[in-house]
């Protein structure tokens, strides 16, 4: 399996330059044969590609040509647009390995405790500093180091750290870059991007749990100042590898990163009512037919969670 998706990328990765679709890979095929050593170490069931917005007419007709699908049909011409709850699309595919491809046009994509991150995360730094490697004989474009450490970060904080390989993607990045990588550079980008406080949660406990090579000096420059009781609370009970941790049982989590009761009022209020067309985004689904029901389930969903 893990052969089929790494072909897979690299035809179509191929096929985007053809098209002249600047596009990113990341995850995956990438972290299994360039961190891990070996495709059959990391477990992978889609693909994870970053495109640039102008580019996505050109991707979906890519994917559209091998058999790929959007949640929902894209008409008049998808013009997709960064927001602070998601920012992909899953495509999907009746056979064939990957069956799913996930489109990004930000690499936040999931809902944030702060409104203020989404301004500050210049994806054009991003782009700048992509770099070219090398995947099975095929030179793809790849997040720098420093930009891949901090997404592994962000992806790990909001999927609560588990499964456990989340952090181990991050450990097996930091050991594979050894003394080559520059903390000091990670440091002013997480607080430039606005992302310093899922950075220092990340690292924290993958040096506590597995013992990774992280820069002590970073740590604590990017230690939160006041973290809070759902904060010590969570990593604490992280570091116990003793209770289930739920994506949605993050809420509280973010609710406390705040560092005021008006932060927190205003994460509730974008939490439960996101705008129309940033729900259908979230549920994935065609923006006319977002009803209250979304809604409803969204809320719904948050309170079982929590």
């Amino acid at each position: 399996l893990p052969i089929f998706i790494e072909e897979e990328a690299k035809d179509l990765f191929k096929a985007f330059d053809e098209k002249g679709a600047a596009a990113i890979l990341f995850k995956g095929p990438l972290l299994a044969r360039n961190v891990y050593g070996d495709p059959g170490l990391r477990p992978m069931t889609d693909l994870d590609i970053l495109i640039r917005p102008e580019a996505m007419d050109a991707a979906d007709e890519v994917l559209r040509r091998r058999g790929y699908r959007p949640p929902f049909e894209l008409a008049g011409g998808f013009k997709p647009q960064a927001n602070p709850y998601h920012n992909s699309l899953l495509y999907g595919r009746g056979q064939g390995f990957p069956r799913f491809v996930h489109i990004h046009w930000h690499l936040l994509n999931l809902f944030s405790y702060d409104e203020r991150i989404m301004e500050r995360f210049d994806m054009e730094k991003v782009w700048t500093s992509a770099q070219a490697v090398c995947l099975e004989g095929a030179m793809i474009r790849s997040l720098s180091p420093v930009h891949e450490i901090i997404y592994l970060c962000v992806h790990a904080f909001n999927h609560a750290f588990s499964p456990l390989i989340l952090l181990c993607d991050i450990d097996r990045a930091l050991r594979r870059q050894g003394d080559r990588f520059d903390w000091g550079l990670l440091t002013r980008e997480a607080f430039d991007l606005g992302v310093w406080k899922y950075a220092y949660y990340a690292l924290y406990l993958v040096k506590e749990l597995l013992g990774a090579p992280v820069c002590p000096d970073s740590l604590v420059s990017l230690r939160p100042a006041r973290p809070s009781v759902f904060e010590r609370r969570f990593i604490g009970k992280t570091l116990l590898l003793s209770t289930p941790r739920r994506r949605g049982s993050m809420g509280l989590v973010c609710f406390g990163m705040n560092e005021t009761w008006a932060g927190r009022g205003r994460f509730l209020k974008r939490a439960v009512f996101p705008g129309k067309k940033e729900m259908a985004i979230i549920r994935q689904k065609d923006p006319s037919c977002v009803t209250w029901v979304d809604y409803a389930i969204r809320f719904l969903s948050g309170l079982r969670s929590s």
